[in-house]
């Protein structure tokens, strides 16, 4: 059976495919950090996609939280952003960490 969102919506689904588990958290967040600095840099996803080599549905698949870039790809964004790195990855935690730290972005 196919895996399905609680909520109704068809996210990427929870492994990979090459079989890791997948943290679903963590992309959304990172997606909505992507999302939120190409709207401030005031680019189109085809305009980031271009500046970053990438194809625009990688950059739409990215910001929708179904796909957890590569560090390669990441280190486009932020070159194409002109953005910390940090910026993108702010409000994602290890989940294996013992001291939880809140920051704020």
């Amino acid at each position: 059976m196919a895996y399905r969102h609680p909520m109704g919506r068809n996210p990427a689904r929870p492994f990979s495919t090459d079989g890791r588990k997948r943290d679903t958290a963590a992309a959304e967040r990172f997606g909505r950090n992507v999302f939120l600095a190409r709207r401030r840099a005031g680019y189109s996803q085809e305009e980031l996609a271009e500046r970053c080599s990438l194809h625009r549905t990688h950059i739409g698949l990215i910001e929708s939280g179904r796909r957890l870039p590569r560090i390669d790809t990441l280190m486009k964004l932020v070159g194409a952003l002109e953005v910390g790195a940090d910026k993108l990855l702010c409000g994602l935690e290890r989940s294996q960490s013992p001291i939880n730290q809140k920051t704020s972005c």
